[in-house]
């Protein structure tokens, strides 16, 4: 039976940042190819998306960034020497895969982002079971020929 893992993906962005903005077509292409794959590649994973915004309109409502991470802290890595937070600007974007947290540092495209999300997720390939296949027997066969015949029949 393979592990079940647990991924949270985090992107902390701000709604004033022209690399977010930028960034926004392409984060969303990758999370709709995640989606796309979680029923046949990623079925084992657990997956949440987490989304830390700094704008106007979200600390009109009361929602900061640092108090956001630091609840996202909280619940998924209150063990962890290390914690989610913003790391050398807008865009940050982090997993937290079972417990451990990386940060990304490759290109902000769909290919580069979905391959490091999704690293070491894949299903290891197991043993293959062969179909089981059923022996035949005389009568099986002799039914397969004598029906073949009756078919012709109505022909002649």
């Amino acid at each position: 039976m393979t592990k079940k893992h647990e991924l949270h993906i985090g992107r902390i962005h701000a709604d004033w940042c022209g690399h977010c903005v930028r960034l926004k077509g392409e984060w969303e292409k990758m999370r709709n190819h995640i989606s796309h794959a979680m029923g046949r590649v990623f079925n084992h994973v657990s997956i949440q998306y987490h989304d830390f915004e700094d704008s106007e309109e979200q600390k009109k409502r009361g929602h900061h960034v640092d108090k956001e991470l630091t609840k996202f802290n909280e619940l998924y890595l209150p063990h962890s020497s290390q914690k989610a937070e913003l790391k050398g600007g807008y865009p940050t974007l982090f997993r937290v895969l079972n417990g451990n947290l990386e940060y990304y540092e490759g290109e902000r495209h769909l290919e580069s982002m979905y391959n490091w999300f999704t690293n070491g997720l894949a299903k290891k390939g197991g043993k293959k079971r062969k179909r089981k296949t059923r022996a035949k027997s005389k009568k099986t066969k002799r039914r397969k020929l004598t029906r073949k015949t009756n078919l012709f029949r109505w022909f002649y």
